[in-house]
């Protein structure tokens, strides 16, 4: 049992521009998040303790270990050119998440053989990159008639790993 179990999540961000006339807008963000703890739940596991004999439940005490961070870089230009606007941008994001499952199968039954209880851990890292890019233009020729154009690109990346163990604790190892 962990009875101050709880997650901590937060944000901070910086966001700097520049707004001088006859010269292009610049934004630049930075932005920061994550979420650490941990978080009771139930799992698929096995368990007696139905309160009616020689019946098993498939239903087992959990909780999540929680580690996830995610930093995100933006950069915006835009700029009119007579009857047109351009905007130019780009945009970077880095997750790095290491988060667990640890169930007790068979918790408290006391029939199970003293040391014979099973303890899972699944851990699962994932590491993503995304990176993407866009260009806009509107130009408006009169109230009515508009011409307007965009290009986006965004590439991916993930890394995905994972373990799952089963010991006389969480965190056994292998």
């Amino acid at each position: 049992s962990f009875p101050e179990m709880h997650i901590d999540r937060g944000d901070i961000w910086v966001e700097l521009g520049l707004r001088v006339p006859d010269l292009p807008e610049v934004t630049l963000r930075y932005s920061h998040e994550f979420r650490d703890g941990q978080k009771d739940s139930t799992a698929w596991g096995d368990t007696a303790l139905t309160g009616i004999p020689f019946a098993t439940r498939s239903i087992a005490p959990a909780y999540r270990n929680i580690d996830e961070t995610r930093d995100l870089f933006s950069f915006d230009i835009s700029k009119t050119l007579g009857k047109t606007d351009v905007l130019l941008g780009m945009r970077y994001e880095h997750s790095e998440n290491d988060n667990s499952l640890n169930t007790w199968r068979g918790a408290g039954d006391l029939s199970t053989l003293p040391g014979a209880q099973r303890f899972a851990t699944q851990h699962q890292k994932d590491n993503v990159d995304f990176f993407s890019g866009h260009a806009i233009t509107e130009t408006r020729f009169s109230d009515s008639l508009w011409f307007t154009s965009g290009f986006s690109y965004t590439t991916a990346e993930n890394d995905l790993s994972g373990t799952r163990i089963f010991g006389n604790g969480f965190d056994a190892p292998f």
